[in-house]
């Protein structure tokens, strides 16, 4: 059970990283016009739509932390 919510959480954080990244470099989200509470408030609320559409194709629960920041670093 433990693992299975890791696996889903870890869905979750590299889900979100690739939304963030994309929010940072995307033409009038990137602005300073753009408060970054909004930015922030976007990229969470699209990652909860996008988790369940996705299959999970990242790190195994088993695999230990430095596969997950490997990962995290490749999504950025």
């Amino acid at each position: 059970m433990i693992d299975f919510l890791s696996g889903e959480l870890q869905s979750i954080i590299l889900t979100f990283c690739r939304i963030g990244a994309l929010f940072m470099v995307l033409p009038g989200f990137s602005s300073a016009r753009v408060a970054p509470n909004i930015r922030l408030l976007l990229a969470l609320t699209i990652t909860i739509a996008m988790v369940p559409l996705i299959p999970s194709a990242g790190p195994q629960p088993g695999d230990g932390v430095d596969a997950l920041l490997r990962a995290i670093v490749g999504e950025v």
